[in-house]
């Protein structure tokens, strides 16, 4: 993907690990954002392919309108990210943190250079010290003045959001859920094979409504996802992104 080869150009990386959270789980901004260093504490089982992680109402991590949820993270990107934990550029953001949490594993997972969360999650108490809270405006900066023009120079003219990645996550798990069924599709006139694989789409994602998620369905039947079937789309992603965690 682009998106990947860029950000590994760039060298933040910050940005990578979240970027690639997105991809893999699907989770929007101020939940990829407000993850604590606490939800990749753990040890995964053996043998296990994902980590979950409890997010919404009842945690430290936000998601929209507060919706318990479970996101699935791959175990070769929960690996990574423990790593960054680790690393020196990770502690020296937690040293000068803004805000010193207790217990400090309930510190933000990603902090600015300047110790700032990317996303002040709603149950933080320290809201009122700011001016104007971290809402993922930096962010859409770092899209705007590094990643985009990355991706000129490498010839790509869209524009990114980082939603998009939770849309680009979308149409991969119903590709890869369809295998190859294409237009040959017969819901919603009465098929529930694919009525339960739009259901395990929408809980993954965190869908309200189960017409958001049919939503993916009308678009890889027209056509317009031209990106096609990702079979193998994590082991895609974790192959391009196989770089040191610094």
């Amino acid at each position: 993907m682009a998106v990947v080869e860029a950000l590994q150009k760039i060298g933040n990386t910050e940005m990578l690990l979240s970027f690639l959270l997105a991809l893999t789980t699907g989770a929007r901004l101020q939940t990829v954002f407000t993850l604590r260093r606490s939800n990749f504490a753990d040890e995964p089982r053996k043998n296990a392919v994902a980590y979950r992680i409890k997010v919404g109402r009842g945690t430290l991590v936000d998601t929209k309108y507060g919706k318990q949820m479970v996101i699935l993270v791959p175990v070769w990107l929960y690996r990574k990210v423990q790593v960054y934990m680790r690393s020196p550029r990770c502690l020296s953001r937690v040293r000068g943190a803004f805000n010193n949490c207790e217990p400090a594993n309930d510190q933000y997972l990603f902090l600015t250079r300047t110790g700032r969360p990317y996303y002040l999650a709603q149950c933080d108490a320290l809201a009122s010290e700011y001016r104007s809270p971290p809402r993922g405006n930096s962010v859409s900066q770092f899209i705007r003045q590094q990643l985009t023009p990355c991706l000129r120079k490498e010839g790509f003219g869209t524009d990114v959001r980082f939603h998009d990645l939770r849309a680009t996550y979308g149409m991969n798990l119903l590709e890869a859920s369809l295998n190859g069924r294409g237009s040959n599709l017969t819901y919603p006139a009465g098929d529930p094979e694919i009525f339960e694989i739009l259901m395990r789409i929408r809980e993954r994602m965190g869908h309200s409504s189960l017409a958001t998620t049919e939503r993916y369905l009308k678009y890889s039947r027209r056509g317009e996802y031209e990106q096609g079937v990702q079979v193998d789309y994590e082991g895609f992603l974790r192959e391009i992104a196989g770089m040191e965690v610094l």
